[in-house]
């Protein structure tokens, strides 16, 4: 693993116009390569530490650094380019098939890539995430967790360096909760950094820190 932070943090704060604090002062680096979850109750700041981390809601005072570039408005949309990020209610359409949802993906994201190497890589992702045998299903008639799966595959597409995953376990049953989280240790080892919110403590087992 990469002893180089792939995420920094410095001083970071975040206060809604309310004047209510969303995240107290953090310092924090996560190394490149890890598989990291925040851990807490609902309303105690993780889905806000998450959007203040990856630019969906910058953060009010401090510094964020993804893969050792500022994460600030002049780097912004480049930096998006290069995350991959599931919030807790994806937005996949369910009358297109898993497939098809890829594909479109495909179509958005590797604008440089061909036909063909497009669907190399949407066969790849669905192998990485054991979701090709529901390939030709819609994605309506799939499971939540399959669903999850589907999400991510959408993202890692592109070969994201960080992946950042709100709540992906809470709509799992607990017989392929393991599964899943073997996967993000798959996608751990060869080199992405996953940082993910959960309010499971049995998710921890899986985790690096």
């Amino acid at each position: 693993m990469n002893s180089s932070p792939s995420i920094k943090a410095v001083k970071i704060e975040k206060r809604f116009e309310s004047g209510k604090f969303g995240l107290h002062e953090s310092t924090f680096e996560i190394p490149q390569g890890s598989l990291v979850a925040v851990l807490g109750p609902s309303g105690c700041g993780k889905s806000t530490l998450l959007k203040a981390l990856n630019g969906d809601s910058p953060v009010t005072s401090g510094k964020v650094w993804l893969n050792g570039l500022e994460l600030n408005e002049e780097n912004i949309d480049y930096i998006k380019t290069h995350i991959g990020y599931v919030p807790q209610d994806d937005i996949i359409h369910g009358d297109l098939t898993v497939e098809g949802s890829l594909m479109y993906a495909a179509h958005l994201r590797l604008t440089e890539s061909t036909y063909s190497e497009k669907r190399i890589k949407v066969e790849q992702v669905l192998r990485t995430l054991k979701i090709e045998k529901i390939g030709k299903n819609k994605v309506k008639k799939i499971s939540g967790g399959q669903r999850k799966r589907v999400a991510i595959a959408m993202e890692i597409l592109t070969d994201p360096p960080i992946l950042f995953l709100d709540e992906p376990t809470s709509p799992l049953d607990p017989q392929t909760i393991e599964e899943f989280l073997k996967i993000l240790q798959d996608l751990a080892n060869r080199g992405t950094t996953v940082l993910m919110v959960t309010h499971k403590p049995e998710d921890l087992f899986y985790m690096d820190k």
